[in-house]
């Protein structure tokens, strides 16, 4: 399970760095799509910044997926004897690769509607990152908080980018320049 992750994060880091490592040299990337009529149209950019950000992440991921396959063995050859072990661990393994896709995709997507989807996912993954040892009470007790604490964060974000899409009719990241442009931004600041 811990090679299968390790192929998934390799996976996600050589086509993000593919990407990412162009943008950091000056050739922004930029792919545009349609979303449907709920998303609009999706802009998934990578700059400079975003860039540096996602191959921070993608060196950040792969150590740790080399750490904790290593760590994760002692759980993984107690999982012969518990089933729910095993489900624990193909768990961690699938909400790493699910966490990393997640930060990615926050550092790329320039709709605010995609964005708060994919931070719910690095959210909801991190939770379960965190809770892998969910019989413990100060565990799940750390885990709960986080989660309470990251919706918290997430409901602000929500009302920022619904505060800004009333007043520039857009969903695109573009807006929050045409809003600060003819708004005072205190509001947007405080929400986001």
């Amino acid at each position: 399970k811990g090679n299968v992750a390790l192929f998934g994060v390799l996976v996600n880091a050589i086509l993000s760095s593919y990407i990412a490592i162009p943008a950091l040299l000056g050739k922004s990337f930029e792919q545009s799509f349609y979303g449907g009529s709920v998303f609009g149209q999706i802009v998934i950019r990578v700059d400079a910044l975003s860039g540096w950000f996602i191959l921070l992440m993608n060196f950040t991921m792969l150590t740790g997926i080399l750490y904790g396959r290593r760590y994760m063995k002692q759980y993984e050859d107690a999982s012969g004897r518990s089933s729910s072990n095993s489900v624990n661990l193909t768990l961690h393994f699938a909400s790493y690769i699910l966490n990393h896709f997640a930060m990615l995709g926050i550092y790329c997507a320039w709709n605010s509607l995609v964005f708060l989807c994919v931070w719910e996912l690095m959210a909801l993954t991190s939770f379960v990152l965190i809770i892998f040892e969910h019989g413990k009470f100060e565990v799940l007790k750390a885990g709960i908080n986080y989660l309470i604490q990251s919706h918290i964060g997430i409901m602000f974000m929500t009302l920022g980018f619904i505060w800004v899409s009333s007043f520039a009719g857009s969903f695109d990241f573009s807006a929050i320049t045409k809003y600060t442009a003819s708004v005072s931004p205190a509001v947007s600041f405080i929400l986001f």
